[in-house]
């Protein structure tokens, strides 16, 4: 049927074929590529009969974005490529070029037929990328060991404002021996799970800092969540004990409770460091991920502090900084609001509401907070309250650390406005790689016109992008990130099924890599762009005050949150929910700068 149709439409031409699609489909239809021969069409005794030498030939079609010809010239072949101007990135065209001819004149066609991976990537390519990476001695440490030597050196200096509450180090640390002494004295074995469902407050920090000093693996539960899934994340992580409140109900009856209400804080109580692996698990988080399910994520002390170290030092984190705490337990923000600023010796703020944005401001302001680390919308509703309350600058904010989610193009320089001292960094990654893999500085005075890039790994982490062949992606293709490094979780709890398809050994590579389900792409630069889901689905990683009503965080959602605001103005008293639009919208918005030119 195939030949009979072929010679009943030969006369049927390639530009009637491209005028019938465009009708069809209601827009303008182009082949970019095209492949033109002139092989055979002359006689060996013609191509090398010429007297001359070529020096310029093209060929320009509008429609044509690469025109690979071949010809017979002189005693061999001419390939050369017609490519359109300015339609590709700079040096993209050169490296693919180089490539092909590499592959022209390899005359090994045996090991060019076994081998899977027979395009390789150009060595000045390969150099770039590996100049991006940064790997730095390092000692691996207790995610708690930081906060112990912070209680020896700063006894007396603020460690934890909480409900209108100061505490020193030395007080904040007598507080988590007591948990840590009452975990004892229920028998906690080392690498116990001890889930942890209380608000934010003094006794939240204790208890976490507390199971890890009495050499457990702390288990944050979302107190806001619904008490089903409550429930489900304690039993699917066999959890031994819950530190909890005397008001909370209905708990599980598989795990020992602790109520904080019947602990007693003893003065003086030395807190000291127990002899832990620190390849044990520090902390399991449960993320929803793309299935809505929840899955226990387990991190070691070393991957956390890898994380932590690096960005201590890359962004002088000092003993005279102050966090905002304003994430929520159960997400992996929280580790470094914690840990990194306990390691060095500086002071944590908690809302007693994660949901007024109002006391965000009063507290970043009678603070003077110097590091905000947020997801993007939660920076945006700051934002909008500041601006609303005619707060104009804030001076002492010299740190800005946004993750978990798309920045739009117009924030860097919405904050600008009001934060003008501030470093702005985007970093993302996974919870699977120990909170942050890559980073990426933002100018606030560059016009971003897509996205804000996603950046080059952090210390002692690797990214690679790969193709459905598991071969390494060239610059400007799109294909699917993977982590590697020190960061790597130790797996899903209880889950060596899952674990297995999402930690897998590259053999050419000769690493573990963890499979994101996340597309990016490299740049010239060596620099990744960030290019959505694998499946195309859009996390909601807005907190529940975000999109009260609507959707919770770790949820999915058939609708996307455009710019959304809840602004709580204490002249109006009332939530604003700005921009929801469905997602396809936002989707076009990132389409690829160079989508005709990918190869």
């Amino acid at each position: 049927v195939g030949s009979e149709m072929c010679i009943r439409d030969r006369s049927y031409s390639g530009i009637e074929v491209l005028r019938e699609m465009t009708r069809l489909k209601k827009k303008e239809v182009i082949i970019p590529y095209v492949f033109t021969s002139t092989l055979s069409m002359v006689s060996r005794k013609e191509s090398t009969n010429h007297k001359g030498n070529l020096i310029y030939k093209i060929s320009q079609t509008p429609q044509v974005l690469i025109d690979c010809q071949v010809m017979e010239y002189k005693e061999g072949i001419l390939v050369n490529w017609d490519v359109r101007e300015k339609a590709f990135p700079k040096k993209m065209i050169e490296m693919a070029f180089r490539t092909f001819s590499e592959m022209l004149i390899y005359t090994d066609t045996q090991n060019m037929l076994a081998d899977k991976n027979v395009i390789k990537l150009p060595s000045d390519m390969k150099e770039i990328r590996k100049k991006k990476e940064v790997n730095y001695p390092y000692i691996p440490q207790l995610l708690h060991e930081g906060f112990c030597e912070s209680v020896k050196k700063y006894p007396s200096k603020i460690a934890l404002c909480s409900n209108g509450k100061e505490y020193t180090y030395k007080e904040l640390g007598e507080y988590a021996t007591s948990v840590k002494k009452e975990l004892l004295r229920k028998n906690i074995k080392t690498a116990d799970i001890v889930a942890i469902e209380l608000k934010k407050g003094i006794w939240q920090i204790a208890s976490v800092l507390g199971v890890l000093l009495a050499g457990g693996t702390y288990l944050p539960v979302d107190i806001g969540q619904p008490r089903n899934r409550k429930n489900k994340i304690e039993l699917d992580a066999q959890a031994k004990f819950i530190i909890t409140s005397n008001k909370n109900i209905d708990l599980l009856d598989c795990a020992e409770k602790i109520y904080v209400e019947d602990m007693v804080v003893a003065d003086a109580l030395e807190v000291e460091v127990l002899n832990t692996n620190t390849n044990q698990a520090a902390y399991i988080i449960y993320t929803s991920g793309t299935t809505g399910n929840p899955k226990g994520v387990v991190i070691s002390h070393a991957s956390a502090m890898n994380t932590i170290n690096d960005v201590i030092r890359r962004y002088n984190i000092t003993k005279n900084d102050s966090v905002l705490g304003i994430s929520n337990l159960a997400f992996d923000l929280s580790v470094f609001d914690i840990f990194g600023i306990f390691a060095v010796g500086g002071k944590l703020v908690l809302p007693t509401d994660e949901k007024n944005v109002s006391e965000w401001g009063t507290l970043l302001l009678e603070n003077q907070i110097t590091i905000w680390n947020s997801v993007p919308a939660q920076m945006q509703m700051l934002l909008s309250y500041l601006e609303a309350e005619k707060k104009r600058k804030v001076e002492k904010l010299r740190l800005i650390m946004l993750s978990g989610d798309w920045i739009p193009v117009q924030l860097p320089k919405r904050m600008k406005q009001i934060f003008g001292n501030s470093r702005m960094i985007s970093l993302g990654g996974a919870t699977e790689a120990s909170i942050w893999s890559i980073a990426y500085e933002i100018n606030p005075d560059y016009v971003y016109e897509k996205s804000i890039p996603y950046g080059i790994p952090l210390s002692n982490q690797k990214f690679y992008i790969l193709d459905d062949e598991m071969r390494e992606c060239p610059d400007w293709v799109k294909g699917r990130i993977y982590i590697s490094g020190k960061g790597l979780a130790l797996g899903y709890f209880k889950d060596d099924s899952l674990t297995c398809r999402k930690f897998v050994f590259h053999k050419e590579l000769e690493e573990r890599l963890y499979d994101t389900g996340d597309m990016g792409r490299y740049r010239t630069d060596g620099v990744i762009e960030f290019l959505g889901r694998e499946d195309g689905r859009i996390a909601a990683f807005c907190a529940e005050a975000l999109c009260s009503g609507i959707c919770q965080k770790g949820i999915y959602w058939p609708f996307e949150i455009l710019d959304a605001e809840i602004v709580m103005n204490s002249l109006i008293n009332e939530e604003i929910l700005i921009g929801l639009k469905e997602n396809d919208k936002k989707m076009q918005e990132h389409d690829l700068n160079y989508e005709e030119g990918e190869l």
